[in-house]
């Protein structure tokens, strides 16, 4: 389609001279007569661009386009102005208004298509450049809902939906290190199901599965907002409990513990059960450390019967 230019000017001469000369340059070409018939054709047209005469009646081109700028409809639509006055001072009001350019009456044919065509292509351009821009931030939005989405793959467990372990071992530390520079307690509970061997061989691992995901459930039920539940591996999990003291672990994972014993299944007709290890954060810890403390503590819950709590 031909780009469409709206000439406001009230002398009928000047709108003859120029629809022919934009006219035979294959422009399509609309006019307004005064001012306010001007901002009506622009806000019912939408031009690509507007040549403006400035000295007219009621309205003049300042006043008309200065309506245009503050309206969002028609604000971004270029606008030459039109004028005999060849002084400095109106060209710079023109401008400063909103103007793009400025063509001195009488016209030129030449110039004036030159001036045309100039505007046309920047507005073009100026449009293609917001296209890719937008184009780009929906790309850029795009990119970064994947690569979140890539993310929280890549820090879940898919089983059970809880963190995996290579995601509790790189903010492991950083939690340990708040808990130090605050001097606020950090405890773990450690936990592992008792003979899961022996309900994967009796339910196979449909049902197997079905244990495990629903613990993970068990655990985000008893955990707060600030705490980080972890599948560790096979059948063992991790629990983090920031601003937590041992007393206070060893009470969540005794909730834990009989909540698991009390837990009924579809397929399996056997009760689960499970033993856990609880450790306290010791400022000299290190990671190691203070994951070696309540995993001893979970094999010495082991080794004393299974399905209970001990603390190392």
């Amino acid at each position: 389609m031909p780009d469409k230019i709206l000439i406001i000017d009230d002398s009928i001469e000047n709108r003859q001279l120029l629809l022919r000369t934009l006219g035979k340059a294959g422009y399509e070409v609309v006019e307004a007569g005064d001012g306010k018939e001007g901002l009506t054709r622009a806000g019912e047209l939408f031009p690509d661009l507007i040549l403006l005469d400035i000295v007219m009646p009621e309205l003049d081109g300042y006043q008309v386009c200065e309506a245009m700028k503050q309206d969002q409809r028609t604000a971004d639509i270029p606008v030459i102005f039109l004028s005999a006055n060849t002084g400095t001072k109106d060209k710079i009001k023109g401008l400063e208004l909103g103007g793009v350019d400025y063509i001195i009456k009488p016209f030129d044919r030449g110039e004036v298509l030159a001036r045309v065509q100039t505007q046309l292509k920047i507005r073009k351009l100026t449009k293609e450049l917001m296209q890719a821009n937008l184009e780009l931030h929906k790309n850029n939005i795009e990119l970064e809902e994947a690569n979140a989405a890539i993310t929280r793959l890549m820090r879940t467990d898919p089983l059970t939906g809880l963190a995996n372990r290579r995601y509790f071992l790189e903010v492991l530390e950083n939690i340990m290190s708040l808990a130090r520079r605050h001097r606020t307690p950090l405890s773990l509970i450690m936990a592992d199901l008792d003979y899961f061997k022996t309900v994967n061989d009796t339910y196979g691992h449909v049902g197997g599965d079905q244990v495990l995901k629903d613990f993970g459930g068990l655990l985000k039920k008893h955990c707060r907002r600030e705490d980080l539940a972890v599948r560790f591996g096979g059948e063992e999990f991790i629990v983090a409990l920031p601003l937590t003291d041992l007393p206070g672990a060893m009470i969540c994972a005794e909730k834990i513990r009989l909540g698991l014993e009390e837990m009924k299944w579809k397929q399996i007709k056997s009760t689960v059960t499970g033993s856990f290890g609880v450790s306290q954060f010791h400022p000299e810890d290190t990671p190691e450390s203070f994951i070696e403390r309540a995993d001893k503590a979970l094999y010495q819950a082991k080794a004393a019967g299974r399905n209970r709590v001990m603390n190392g």
